[in-house]
């Protein structure tokens, strides 16, 4: 069994100069762009823990993938979900995470050279390395890498040692995975706009030039809405009305249903020709709405006595506002 004291040290240090990052700030790249935010959020794009060893190719430990490394050949490690680590089985990064935070370290290499860390899905071969280290060197370093989601390399990274091109030599490599990033800000952001269009207020109006109401009740005019989220729907209704008959009424509701509703009336008495034959009835009512459900408001008048009112110019506008949060 080969075992290295020096291994635990320089983690220890590395680890270090990760958790002065880690406990106050978190860094997320995305379509949202770059922002800072509490690690300890529970919204935090970046999740902090304790080191985990998910990678271990020494003998006899073989945790992850068995080792050596062969200079320039690639394997790939699986980080998320369900993973062995020197501790048990366990899930140390969540499944649909889109990065994670490494401590790097090449232990007992026969040749200096370096190890590349990158998605499994990269094309093409490394262009760039992680650590760098001379013949047996140990050098632990804090990598960073994107991870895929969804498909055959989901949650999954390539590692490569590579003695610069030279065939034959080896390296084990230990991995520690002490944060990972996820794009749960993001999401609560997308649900939050998504809510906010839903629940944004709608404005539906209708209007009726010319209607003569007699003292069957008539439905003169509606409006139907149907609410996207549970709320509110306000319906205004104004008409200018005519009557030439002093002491004849007009009343009018605004209603679900075709009749007049005693309690919701809007009222008005003719006084008569050239001294009050005109005038303007308008009035609200709010009602309770539910989700989805299409509800048609109706301004229902009559007219009170041997006559008829004309109503001109009748409007009826009904506004839906979202239930607080």
């Amino acid at each position: 069994m080969r075992t290295d004291r020096s291994v635990g040290h320089g983690g220890h240090l590395w680890r270090s100069r990760w958790a002065a990052l880690g406990a106050a700030v978190a860094v997320t790249f995305g379509a949202g762009g770059l922002f800072a935010v509490n690690a300890a959020s529970p919204e935090s794009s970046v999740v902090t823990i304790e080191p985990v060893r998910v990678l271990d190719t020494r003998d006899p430990v073989n945790v992850g993938l068995a080792g050596p490394f062969v200079s320039a050949v690639a394997q790939d490690l699986k980080v998320t979900g369900s993973v062995q680590t020197t501790t048990g089985t366990k899930t140390v990064v969540p499944a649909g995470a889109t990065g994670v935070f490494l401590n790097v370290t090449p232990v007992g290499s026969t040749a200096a050279g370096f190890i590349s860390v990158r998605p499994a899905n990269a094309a093409g071969l490394p262009s760039t390395s992680n650590v760098n280290f001379t013949v047996g060197a140990i050098n632990p370093n804090a990598v960073l890498v994107e991870l895929p989601v969804g498909g055959a390399d989901d949650g999954k990274i390539e590692i490569t040692f590579d003695a610069f091109g030279a065939a034959g030599p080896t390296s084990d490599v230990l991995v520690d995975v002490v944060g990972y990033t996820t794009d749960t800000r993001l999401k609560s952001l997308e649900a939050r706009v998504a809510a906010l269009e839903a629940a944004r207020p709608l404005t539906v109006t209708a209007q009726d030039l010319l209607e003569n109401v007699t003292a069957v009740d008539e439905v003169v005019l509606s409006v139907t809405v149907t609410p996207p989220v549970a709320g509110q729907v306000t319906v205004f209704s104004t008409t200018a009305l005519g009557d030439t008959v002093a002491g004849e009424e007009t009343r009018c509701t605004i209603t679900t249903g075709a009749v007049l509703e005693t309690g919701f009336l809007q009222r008005w008495e003719s006084g008569g020709l050239n001294s009050g034959q005109h005038a303007q009835l308008s009035g609200v009512r709010t009602f309770t709405a539910s989700a989805g459900a299409p509800v048609t408001y109706n301004l229902v008048c009559d007219h009170v006595g041997p006559g008829s009112t004309n109503l001109e110019s009748t409007i009826m506008s009904a506004i839906f506002t979202a239930s607080a949060p």
